[in-house]
């Protein structure tokens, strides 16, 4: 699969959401970036930006679907 504009705007509203502290909605829209093709591993866990979300245990899950 390809990755989508969608995919990135979610994977980077994500970002924004995890900086604001708006955990659950930062996890929606991952799950909406990875679903529109967003889905590289080394990306996600590179990304400071998405560092408060490492300690949350849907942070394995996510990372459990990645590439």
């Amino acid at each position: 699969m390809s990755i989508g504009a969608h995919g990135v705007s979610w994977y980077n509203r994500a970002c924004s959401y995890s900086q604001l502290g708006f955990t659950d909605n930062a996890f929606d829209a991952l799950d909406k970036a990875v679903n529109l093709g967003y889905n590289e591993r080394k990306n996600y866990e590179a990304d400071t930006d998405l560092v408060p979300l490492q300690s949350d245990k849907r942070w394995k899950l996510l990372i459990g679907k990645l590439k």
